[in-house]
C-alpha cells in the first residue's frame, strides 16, 4: 500500500512546501584591489561624500559592488556576451555612485571608461566611437545627456542602462576566486582634447 493511499484514508493533509532558491554565494574576482577591501572590517568607513554627508561602510560597498557586477552581467548576457576585455564608459557625478560603478567595472574583468560630464556632447560620442565601448552607463543625473549622445548617432550601438542611485545596502558574505587566465581589465581615460580630438594614451 503506498504512502498516498494511507494518507488519504487517514484524511490527512499534505502540505506542498515551496522549494527555496538556493542562493549563490556571492564572488568577486581575486585580486588585490578586491583583497584590499574585504580586509577591512566591514562596519569600518569606507566612502564619505562631503556633498551630501552620506557615509558608507566597507560593507555596503562591497554588497552594492557584487549586486552591480552582476547585474551588469546580466544585461551583457541578453546582448549574447560577456564583458571580460570590453570597454565600458559611464558617465557619473563624483559620488558613492561612481565609485561602486567603477569598481563594478572592475569586477567584472572589462575596462572602465570614465566620460567627463563637462565634456561637450560631440567629443564624448567621439570618445564613444574611438573606443569601441560595449556597454555605456550613466546615473539618473546625466540620463539625458547620455541619451542626447546616442541621440546623435553612434557607429555602433552600445547597451545602454541608467543606473539607479545607490543608498548603501547591508553587506553580504563574499568569496574570492582566482581567475582561469590573465585578467583583461584595465582603465582608459582619454585627454581634454583642448587643442584637437580627445586621445587615449598608449596602454601598457
Amino acid at each position: 500500500m503506498s504512502l498516498l493511499s494511507i494518507l488519504s484514508r487517514s484524511r490527512a493533509r499534505i502540505l506542498r512546501v515551496p522549494r527555496t532558491p538556493f542562493r549563490l554565494l556571492s564572488t568577486l574576482p581575486n585580486t588585490h584591489i578586491f583583497r584590499a577591501l574585504q580586509s577591512h572590517d566591514p562596519d569600518s568607513l569606507a566612502v564619505i561624500h562631503s556633498v551630501s554627508e552620506r557615509s558608507f561602510t566597507y560593507g555596503s560597498l562591497i554588497g552594492d559592488v557584487v549586486r552591480a557586477k552582476d547585474d551588469l552581467a546580466r544585461k551583457a548576457a541578453k546582448g549574447q556576451g560577456t564583458l571580460a576585455g570590453e570597454r565600458v564608459a559611464f558617465l557619473a557625478e563624483n559620488s558613492y555612485d561612481y565609485v561602486v560603478t567603477m569598481l563594478a567595472i572592475f569586477a567584472s574583468d572589462a575596462i572602465a571608461l570614465p566620460l567627463s560630464p563637462a565634456f561637450p556632447t560631440g567629443e564624448l560620442k567621439y570618445i564613444l566611437d574611438n573606443s569601441q565601448a560595449r556597454m555605456l552607463l550613466a546615473t539618473e543625473k546625466y540620463s539625458d545627456k547620455a541619451m542626447e549622445i546616442l541621440r546623435q548617432g553612434l557607429e555602433h550601438d552600445p547597451i545602454f542602462n541608467v543606473r539607479n542611485k545607490l543608498e548603501g545596502t547591508r553587506g553580504e558574505p563574499v568569496t574570492l576566486t582566482d581567475l582561469d587566465k590573465p585578467s583583461a581589465g584595465g582603465m582608459m581615460l582619454y585627454t581634454s582634447g583642448t587643442t584637437n580630438r580627445p586621445a587615449s594614451p598608449p596602454r601598457e
